[in-house]
This record gives C-alpha cells, sequence and structure tokens, in this order.
C-alpha cells in the first residue's frame, strides 16, 4: 500500500529543500481473485483507475468473473529522486493511490431469503 510516513511528509505545510529519494526504481503487480460466497453479487465495484506522474504510475481494476471478483494493480517507481519543485506532482499521485486503496466492493445477497 502506500507509505503513509512518505504521504504525511508530502502533505506537510513547511517547504522542502531536499529531493525524495526512493530506495530504487521498482514495479509490483498484484493479481487476487477473491470467490464470492454462494448467493452473493455485488451492488458495486471499485472504478478502475489509472495514476501517473514522471515519477510513479498506479493502475487498479476490479472485475467479475462468474462468481469471482479479479483485482488487478500495477505500481511502478519510475525515477529514484523527485526534485523539491516536482513535489505537489507526487502529492497528488500519491492521494489518488492513497484513495484508491480505500476502496472496496459492496455485495448483496440475492438468494432466497
Amino acid at each position: 500500500g502506500v507509505d503513509s510516513t512518505l504521504l504525511n511528509m508530502l502533505t506537510r505545510k513547511n517547504v522542502r529543500k531536499y529531493p525524495v529519494q526512493f530506495s530504487d526504481a521498482t514495479r509490483m503487480d498484484d493479481l487476487v481473485d477473491i470467490k464470492l460466497p454462494s448467493g452473493y453479487k455485488p451492488e458495486e465495484l471499485p472504478q478502475p483507475l489509472s495514476a501517473d506522474c514522471a515519477y510513479a504510475s498506479y493502475k487498479s481494476a476490479v472485475t467479475l468473473n462468474g462468481d469471482t471478483l479479479h483485482y488487478q494493480r500495477t505500481y511502478e517507481v519510475k525515477d529514484v529522486e523527485v526534485p523539491p519543485d516536482r513535489l505537489g506532482e507526487l502529492r497528488v499521485f500519491y492521494q489518488q493511490v492513497a484513495e484508491d486503496e480505500r476502496s472496496s466492493a459492496i455485495l448483496r445477497h440475492v438468494g432466497t431469503p
């Protein structure tokens, strides 16, 4: 998930004089299938997200395939150093990612009462 320490640092009001440095350029892919319990169907699924900035990118999507929720996410750090004058761009990016990570699927029971 989003590094809460980094997000807190990016949202502070003080002006940062030094760049943010990631440990390395990296890419992480998550792929998860969740079988729904019998009688349950999704009422609402999270909207797909594609967020991109010069330093990182993020994509996520949740789809339904039969009775299985399919969750796919890709997070990539493209550059290890972000200069202080570009931190606003990085802040917006991580706020989008944090909001996406808080989203959830809503299920409803459709079986017999």
